[in-house]
């Protein structure tokens, strides 16, 4: 038999939900520092996370950093996307 060309596309799924637990004003010009994106969850995000695609923010200023927001950014990263907002090593700036 001929085997035919099949294209498996991957499912996105939908954001989890942020909270904000400070102003992203606040959040901005309080004291932060990097941490491992994997060490984050509980932490309050300093700056804006983007994944392409989907092409919106997934953190910015002032969200609690979640284990299904981290998860999130990870599979996305797996599966090809371009993630902008995390730096050398997936380190994330939080807030001290």
């Amino acid at each position: 038999g001929v085997l035919k060309k099949r294209t498996i596309k991957k499912e996105i799924k939908s954001i989890p939900k942020a909270d904000f637990k400070m102003s992203p004003r606040e959040a901005i010009y309080e004291n932060s520092y990097l941490l491992d994106l994997k060490n984050s969850v509980s932490k309050i995000s300093a700056g804006i996370v983007m994944c392409y695609p989907p092409g919106v923010p997934i953190l910015a200023p002032g969200v609690e950093i979640t284990c299904e927001l981290v998860d999130y950014i990870l599979n996305l990263a797996d599966m090809g996307a371009e993630i902008s907002g995390l730096f050398d090593d997936n380190k994330i700036l939080v807030v001290e």
